[in-house]
C-alpha cells in the first residue's frame, strides 16, 4: 500500500509539474494603453498606386485588418531624401532632397522618380503626404511624419540641400498639415538613424544633433505648438540630448528595436533561451530615468519606430514564417507592457522588392495586399489590446503571458505565447476579476514554423471557468482567451465565415458548431457596413458539418458589399457574427487553364499561368454542374504545374476544371 501511495504522488507530482501555471490580476495594473501602439511603418514607394492597381485587397485595408494605429511616413531611412513639395508649399508634390542620381537612391531610380526633371519630382505612382492622410483617416490610425534632416550631412555627394532649407520644409510641412489642410499631425520625428553611414543619407554627432534639434524644432512648433517632436538616436545618444538645450523641445525618443543577430540555428535559438527582445528600448527608459531632470521624467515617452525579428547578421534566415512571427509577436508584448512606450511601428508594409521576393520578413503585405506571417500578428496584438495591460506571469520560459483588460466593459484578454516545439497545459488562475465569464478561444498557429502562410480564427467557446481547466496550448503557437461577462454568449462555435465573388453573385459559406439553444441564422446586408438589412432566414441544419452556403444574386459588383450574420438562440436573445467585406468588382485578370494530356488516363495534370502571386481554388465538376472536388492552392506568378489528388476517381466522361480567385478565374474542359 506504501509502494502505491508513493507512485500515485509522484505521478501526481509529474503531472502538477508538467502543468504551466499563468497567473493573471486584473487589479494589477502595468500600463494604461495609448490606444497608438500597435504601428507599423509605411514604404511612400511602394504604397500608392505603383502597386495598388493589380492589388485585390487594398493596402488601406489590410491595415485596418489588423487595427494599424500609428502609420509612419514617408518610411524609414528613406525619409531623409524626400521632400514633400516645394514653395509656394500648396500641394504635396513630392521631390529627392538629394538631387544626385547616380550617389542618391532612390533618386536615380526612374520607377518612382522623373531623373530627367531638375528637381528629381516623384512620379504619381508614389504615395504622396495628401494620399498619406486620406489613408490614415480610412484606417482610423494617426500619422507619425519623418522629417527630412541627415541629407544635410551626407558625404556622397556636394548635391544636397543646406541646413537652413531642411528647416523651411520642416516648418512649412507642419503649416500645411496642420494649418491649410487642418489633418491635425501630432507626431514629428526629426530625421532616422542618424548614427547611420555617412555615405548615404548623411551621419552626424549628438551633441551636433541637439544643436539641430533646437533649430528644427523651435521653427515647427512655431507654426504649431501642440505637436510632439520625437527625436531619434540609440544608446549612447539619450545623455547628451537630455543634457542640452533641446531637452524642452523633446516629447519622446525614437529609435529602432532590431535585437536578433548571431540567432545561431535560427528559431531554436530563440526558443530555447530567454532572449531580451527589447535592450535599445530599455536603455532609452533608463537614460530618462538617469539623466532628464525629474521635473521631465514623466512627460518624456519612448518610441520604437522600427522594430522586427530581422537577424541582420544571417545567421537566422529571414523568412517570413511562423517562427520569426512568434518572436515579433514576443517583442512587441514586451514593447508594450512598458510604461513609457507611446507605440511601437513595425518594419515594414512593403520593401521595394514586394513584387518579386515572395513573403519577405520586410514584408507585412504581400503583392495582393494578403498579410504575411508578420502582419498576421500583428493583427492578432490588434485584436487583443484593451484598455490596459495588466499583470500576467508565466512560470515557464517557453510560455509568455499577457493580458489586456477594460475594467469597464470587463473585457479580458489573456494571451499566451508558446514558443516551444511541445503543446503545453496551462493552469491558469484569474484574480481581482468576475466570477462568472465566458468567452472564446482565438489561435494563431501554422503547421510548424517554417510555414509561412498562418491563420488566426477562433477555434472554441468558452462557456464558463470551468472550460479553461486543463486548457492545452498547441506547440508555436499564440493562444487568446477572450472574455467577458456571461451576456455576450455566442449560441454556437464559429469555425469560420467567408464572403467570395463567384459568377452568380456572392457566395457566403460558414461552418458552425452549433449549442443546444442556438434556433436559426438571419444573413444580413449593407453597403457601409453601418446600417444592415435582412437577407435571408436560414433555419439550422442539424447536419454533422455545420457547413451553410448562400448565394446572393442580388451583388452589386460596381459598390462594396457587407455581411453578418444575426445569431438568433431559442429564447430570441441575437449575437451578431463578424463582418465580412466584398471589394468593388474590378475588371477580372485571367488564368490561362492547360490540362495536358488531353484526354487524360489516370493522373490529371494541368498547368495554371497566373497573372500574381494569389490563393485560388480549384473545382471540378461534370457536364451537370456536380461538383466532384474543390480543393485549395497557393498560386505564383507565372505558371504552376498541378495535378488532381490520385484519390478522385473519375469515370469516363467530359469534365471541367475551374479555377477561381479574388478578380481572377479561368477554366479548362478535359475528357477522361
Amino acid at each position: 500500500m506504501k509502494y502505491l501511495f508513493t507512485s500515485f504522488m509522484l505521478l501526481l507530482f509529474i503531472f502538477v509539474k508538467a502543468q504551466v501555471i499563468v497567473t493573471v490580476n486584473a487589479g494589477s495594473v502595468m500600463k494604461t494603453l495609448t490606444g497608438k501602439e500597435n504601428g507599423v511603418n509605411l514604404d511612400y514607394l511602394m504604397d500608392g498606386t505603383f502597386i495598388a492597381p493589380n492589388t485585390p485587397t487594398t493596402t488601406a485595408t489590410a491595415l485596418k485588418s489588423i487595427n494599424a494605429k500609428i502609420l509612419r511616413y514617408p518610411g524609414g531611412e528613406k525619409s531623409d531624401n524626400y521632400l514633400f513639395s516645394a514653395a509656394p508649399w500648396t500641394s504635396s508634390s513630392p521631390r529627392m532632397s538629394l538631387k544626385d542620381p547616380v550617389a542618391h537612391w532612390p533618386t536615380g531610380d526612374n520607377q518612382f522618380v522623373d531623373v530627367a526633371s531638375a528637381d528629381k519630382l516623384c512620379r504619381d505612382v508614389v504615395l504622396d503626404f495628401d494620399e498619406f492622410m486620406s489613408m490614415c483617416t480610412t484606417v482610423g490610425a494617426s500619422p507619425l511624419i519623418v522629417v527630412a534632416y541627415d541629407a544635410i550631412y551626407s558625404t556622397a555627394s556636394a548635391i544636397k540641400p543646406t541646413k537652413a532649407e531642411l528647416i523651411t520644409h520642416a516648418a512649412e510641412w507642419v503649416r500645411y498639415a496642420n494649418i491649410t489642410k487642418g489633418y491635425n499631425v501630432k507626431y514629428w520625428m526629426l530625421g532616422n538613424e542618424s548614427w547611420n553611414l555617412p555615405d548615404y543619407n548623411g551621419t552626424t554627432t549628438p551633441a551636433q544633433y541637439a544643436l539641430d534639434v533646437v533649430d528644427f524644432a523651435s521653427a515647427m512648433k512655431a507654426i504649431d505648438p501642440s505637436i510632439k517632436i520625437v527625436v531619434n538616436g540609440r544608446a549612447g545618444w539619450w545623455q547628451t540630448l537630455l543634457q542640452s538645450p533641446a531637452l524642452p523641445y523633446i516629447d519622446i525618443l525614437g529609435f529602432s528595436n532590431y535585437p536578433i543577430w548571431q540567432y545561431t540555428g535560427g528559431y531554436e535559438y530563440y526558443r530555447t533561451n530567454n532572449v531580451d527582445l527589447v535592450p535599445e528600448t530599455q536603455a532609452a527608459i533608463n537614460d530618462i530615468n538617469n539623466y532628464a531632470p525629474v521635473g521631465d521624467r514623466a512627460r518624456l515617452m519612448v518610441m520604437p519606430t522600427e522594430y522586427n525579428s530581422i537577424d541582420w547578421s544571417g545567421y537566422w534566415p529571414n523568412d517570413n514564417n511562423v517562427g520569426h512571427a512568434l518572436c515579433n509577436f514576443q517583442m512587441f508584448g514586451d514593447l508594450i507592457v512598458k510604461p513609457k512606450v507611446e507605440s511601437a511601428c513595425m518594419w515594414n508594409t512593403r520593401w521595394v522588392d514586394n513584387l518579386t521576393v515572395n513573403q519577405s520578413i520586410y514584408d507585412a503585405l504581400d503583392k495582393d495586399g494578403n498579410l504575411n506571417a508578420n502582419g498576421t500578428v500583428m493583427g492578432v496584438w490588434g485584436s487583443a489590446l484593451e484598455k490596459t495591460m495588466i499583470s500576467a506571469v508565466s512560470g515557464n520560459n517557453f510560455v509568455r503571458s499577457y493580458a489586456s483588460y477594460d475594467a469597464v466593459t470587463q473585457k479580458l484578454n489573456i494571451i499566451l505565447l508558446n514558443k516551444d516545439n511541445t503543446p503545453k497545459t496551462i493552469n491558469l488562475a484569474i484574480s481581482n476579476y468576475v466570477s462568472s465569464y465566458n468567452g472564446a478561444k482565438w489561435q494563431f498557429s501554422g503547421t510548424g514554423v517554417a510555414d509561412q502562410f498562418p491563420t488566426y480564427s477562433m477555434v472554441d467557446t468558452i462557456m464558463n471557468a470551468a472550460s479553461l481547466s486543463g486548457l492545452v496550448i498547441p506547440a508555436n503557437s499564440v493562444t487568446i482567451l477572450k472574455l467577458h461577462e456571461p451576456t455576450l454568449l455566442l449560441p454556437l462555435i464559429f469555425k469560420s465565415f467567408t464572403a467570395s465573388k463567384i459568377p452568380e453573385g456572392v457566395a457566403l459559406n460558414w461552418r458552425a458548431t452549433e449549442l443546444p439553444q442556438f434556433s436559426h441564422y438571419e444573413i444580413e446586408k449593407s453597403v457601409d457596413g453601418i446600417s444592415f438589412a435582412t437577407l435571408r432566414k436560414i433555419s439550422r441544419s442539424n447536419n454533422s458539418s455545420g457547413t451553410y452556403s448562400f448565394i446572393d444574386g442580388g451583388y452589386n459588383a460596381g459598390e462594396p458589399v457587407y455581411y453578418r450574420l444575426k445569431l438568433v438562440d431559442v429564447d430570441a436573445v441575437n449575437t451578431y457574427s463578424e463582418i465580412v467585406y466584398v471589394e468593388p468588382q474590378a475588371t477580372k485578370l485571367k488564368f490561362a487553364v492547360v490540362v495536358s494530356p488531353n484526354p487524360v488516363s489516370t493522373n490529371v495534370a494541368f498547368k495554371i499561368t497566373s497573372p500574381a502571386s494569389t490563393s485560388a481554388v480549384i473545382t471540378i465538376t461534370d457536364r451537370t454542374g456536380l461538383v466532384l472536388l474543390k480543393m485549395n492552392a497557393r498560386l505564383t506568378a507565372g505558371s504552376n504545374n498541378l495535378s488532381l489528388p490520385a484519390t478522385l476517381t473519375l469515370s469516363g466522361g467530359i469534365y471541367i476544371l475551374h479555377v477561381a480567385a479574388e478578380k481572377m478565374e479561368g477554366s479548362a474542359t478535359f475528357i477522361k
